[in-house]
């Protein structure tokens, strides 16, 4: 049996893993994830590990945009208003200046495996620091995937209702606005079931683990830190708040587009 649980509220495209990024109304995946999706990310010059926000904070102060291909590099628009073009030889010399260390812009390959760094431990960011490898195709956290409903979202607020609960601090490829009647951490119970999300099908893997990424300031959408975000979560739903799936039928997904289980 199918069950209509909701429709597409929001498309978030991060052509570069941990800055900003851009709200098209349609988005195609193929087998990889969100095409044009976190293809690119700063990486140590070594090549060897992938910068994120959830260690390097001044990320999430710059913006990515492309074009919503996986050709090319994007154009990346740092918080001082300068922008790095797509193919920029001054790229790598631009971004190390700007970090105060040594990086480049690297493009996600097949192998997949380059880890990102982060701390569970939001009170000591420099405590029990873990390396997580990438997938293939693309440096997204774990999964092809990452959903979140407006419901969750509500019962969560609930919990710390001083907090700012914009989807933005969770950073969802798909925010989807669930039914009025549907309340409640709804993600958690699409455990085995399909989900279709216009024409794409999604399987569900595992809950999103949240960890200090949440926190963060985002002064583009005037969030401030805000520890007790992931606290809450933690206290609620066992550090989780999402789903993470894989794509069992590609294709494209729109604005408005119905959400259904089973």
């Amino acid at each position: 049996m199918t069950t209509i649980v909701g429709r597409v509220a929001a498309l978030n495209r991060y052509p570069v893993k941990s800055m900003q990024g851009e709200q098209p109304d349609q988005v195609t995946f193929d087998a990889s994830g969100m095409v044009g999706d976190r293809r690119w990310a700063v990486l140590a010059a070594s090549g060897e590990v992938v910068l994120s926000a959830k260690r390097v904070k001044p990320l999430l102060d710059a913006a990515a945009t492309n074009d919503g291909t996986d050709d090319g590099r994007p154009t990346i628009t740092l918080p001082d208003g300068q922008v790095i073009e797509p193919g920029d030889p001054d790229t790598h010399a631009i971004l190390s200046a700007w970090l105060g260390r040594d990086v480049r812009l690297g493009r996600a390959d097949a192998t997949g495996g380059i880890p990102y760094e982060m701390s569970f431990n939001v009170d000591d960011e420099t405590d029990a620091v873990f390396a997580v490898p990438t997938p293939p195709h693309r440096f997204v956290d774990l999964c092809q995937i990452h959903l979140l409903t407006t419901a969750s979202i509500a019962t969560m607020a609930a919990a710390h209702p001083d907090g700012a609960w914009d989807p933005h601090r969770f950073r969802p490829g798909v925010l989807i606005e669930t039914d009025p009647s549907i309340t409640g951490l709804v993600e958690s119970t699409w455990t085995e079931a399909p989900v279709t999300i216009g024409g794409i099908t999604v399987m569900p893997v595992m809950p999103t683990i949240r960890c200090v990424m949440t926190t963060r300031a985002q002064s583009v959408h005037g969030l401030e830190r805000d520890l007790d975000i992931v606290k809450t979560v933690n206290a609620n739903n066992d550090g989780n708040l999402g789903l993470y799936g894989s794509i069992a039928a590609t294709g494209a997904v729109r604005i408005g587009d119905s959400v259904s289980i089973g």
